[in-house]
């Protein structure tokens, strides 16, 4: 009778344990997401780019350096 006591508090205690823990890591996993950022066009080829990740130029945007240049040649 002693022993089988004994082996259900061993048992309590391990799934009070492994709730915890996974609460403890779901919780983490939901702070680590990323917010969410603006997209841009790209003036030159339409593609959105993320708004950090964009090459500005006068009030416009570009998915990269080589599309600005592009667009400041055709547009003179």
């Amino acid at each position: 009778m002693r022993f089988i006591i004994i082996l259900v508090a061993i048992a309590l205690v391990f799934f009070i344990l492994k709730k915890s823990l996974q609460q403890l890591i779901s919780s983490n996993s939901k702070t680590r997401t990323k917010p969410q950022e603006s997209m841009l066009p790209c003036e030159y080829c339409q593609t959105h780019v993320p708004a950090s990740e964009a090459v500005h130029h006068a009030e416009k945007s570009f998915c990269k350096n080589q599309h600005l240049d592009a667009w400041l040649k055709e547009n003179k």
